[in-house]
C-alpha cells in the first residue's frame, strides 16, 4: 500500500485493512490483551537487567507488538524474550544509518535497485568503491522475515484465529479466489511491521530521554499523580480506556511526537505523469515532480506553537474546542494528513499510551 502512487488503487488497498487499525478495533479485549502481553514482557526484560539500552529494547517491543497483530500470537515475532533468534531482525535497521539509503530509492530508484542488487555490475561497482554498504540493506531481513511468516501462516495458522491483520487480508489471496499472490501478502504485511517496530520504539526513546533529564522532573511528577487515579491488572499493566482518557498523559505524548517526530525528514509526494500539472502556493507543480514536506518543520511553526523548541505539554492542556488546540492539531504533522495518513495512528497513540 505505501508504495502505491495512484490514488485510487492506494484508497482501495487502504480500505481492505483499515478496520484492523480503527480504535474501536484497537480498545477491543483480544488486541488491549495482546499489547497488556508484550509491554509486560517488555517490563520483565526491563527488570532483569542492571543496565539496558532503551532505544533497542524498545524496538523489540515494538516489533513484537505489531508482528503479533499482523500475524497472530502464533506466528508474531517474540524479541523481547529473545526466542527464535527474533531480536536479530532488526540488525540492519537499527545498528546503522538508513536514511541515505532510502533518500537515493526515492530519488533514483532504477540506479538504487541496481546498486542494491547483488550480482548486478553496478552494484559491484559502487561497493568497491565505497558507495554502498558491503552488509546486507536496511530492512532485508525484516523483508525475509515477512514472507516467512506469511507462508508459515498460510501453511499452519489460517482459521487459527480471527483477530490479525493477516486474517483480515486473507480473503484477497489467491486461495481465497482474490488476486493476491503470496508476496502481494507479505509485501503488505512487512510495510506494516516495519513501520509499526520502527517509528514508535524511537518515539518512546525521545520522550524516555526528555523526561528522565534534571530539569523534566515535574513532569514526571505530574504523570504519576494522574496514574494513581486508575487501576492496574495484577501485571503492573494500566487497561487501554482508562489511560487513553488521561488529559496530561496525552498531552505529554502529544508534545513528544511534535518535537520528536519518528520521521522528521521530508515525505515525498509526486504527481503522477498522466496527472494535470497543479500550483501550490502560486508555484506550478508540472507531472513527475517529487514534493516534500518536513514534520520536523511543520512542528515548530512559531505562529501556532509559541516558543516551538520548548518541550512544553501544557501547551496541550487547554480546550479541544479551543481555536489555538484546532490549530495545533491541524499543523502538527507527524502522521502525515490527508489519504496517505499513517494508517497506524490510532494504534501507536494507544500502544504508546
Amino acid at each position: 500500500m505505501f508504495a502505491m502512487l495512484g490514488n485510487k488503487e492506494h484508497g482501495e488497498r487502504r480500505k481492505t485493512i483499515s478496520n484492523s487499525y480503527a480504535k474501536t478495533y484497537i480498545m477491543s479485549s483480544s488486541v488491549e490483551k495482546l499489547i497488556q502481553g508484550k509491554v509486560k514482557d517488555f517490563m520483565d526484560r526491563i527488570k532483569e537487567q542492571k543496565t539496558n539500552d532503551v532505544f533497542t529494547e524498545f524496538h523489540y517491543l515494538g516489533l513484537d507488538v505489531i508482528t503479533t497483530h499482523v500475524y497472530g500470537p502464533e506466528v508474531g515475532s517474540k524479541a523481547l524474550r529473545r526466542l527464535n533468534g527474533d531480536e536479530t531482525l532488526l540488525d540492519d535497521f537499527i545498528t546503522g544509518t538508513k536514511s541515505d539509503w532510502l533518500w537515493s530509492l526515492v530519488h533514483f530508484p532504477t540506479f538504487t535497485e541496481r546498486a542494491s542488487t547483488p550480482g548486478d555490475i553496478l552494484n559491484t561497482i559502487c561497493r568497491n568503491l565505497g558507495i554502498v554498504r558491503k552488509t546486507i540493506f536496511p530492512y532485508t531481513t525484516m523483508r525475509q522475515y515477512a514472507f516467512d511468516s506469511t507462508i508459515k501462516y498460510l501453511k499452519e495458522a489460517v482459521g487459527s484465529e480471527d483477530t490479525s491483520v493477516m486474517s483480515k487480508m486473507l480473503k484477497y489471496h489467491v486461495s481465497m479466489g482474490g488476486d493476491w499472490t503470496d508476496e502481494d501478502l507479505a509485501g503488505e504485511a512487512g510495510d506494516h511491521s516495519i513501520a509499526g517496530a520502527d517509528t514508535t520504539a524511537e518515539t518512546l526513546t525521545y520522550l524516555t530521554w526528555q523526561i528522565s533529564r534534571p530539569d523534566y522532573q515535574h513532569i514526571q511528577q505530574k504523570l504519576h499523580a494522574e496514574l494513581k487515579s486508575i487501576n492496574f491488572n495484577a501485571d503492573g499493566i494500566p487497561p487501554l480506556r482508562p489511560i487513553d482518557k488521561l488529559p496530561y498523559l496525552n498531552a505529554v505524548i502529544n508534545e513528544s511526537l511534535r518535537v520528536y517526530p519518528a520521521i522528521p525528514m521530508s515525505e515525498p509526494r509526486v504527481l503522477l505523469p498522466d496527472a494535470k500539472p497543479v500550483s501550490i502556493y502560486g508555484v506550478k507543480i508540472p507531472p513527475n515532480v517529487v514534493c516534500s514536506m518536513q514534520p520536523y518543520t511543520e512542528n515548530r511553526d512559531p505562529v501556532v506553537f509559541p516558543d516551538p523548541d520548548k518541550f512544553d505539554p501544557d501547551r496541550w492542556m487547554i480546550s479541544r474546542d479551543s481555536e489555538q488546540y484546532k490549530a495545533m492539531n491541524r499543523m502538527m504533522w507527524s502522521f502525515s494528513s490527508g489519504g496517505r495518513m499513517c494508517i497506524g495512528l490510532q494504534y501507536t497513540l494507544l500502544f504508546q499510551s
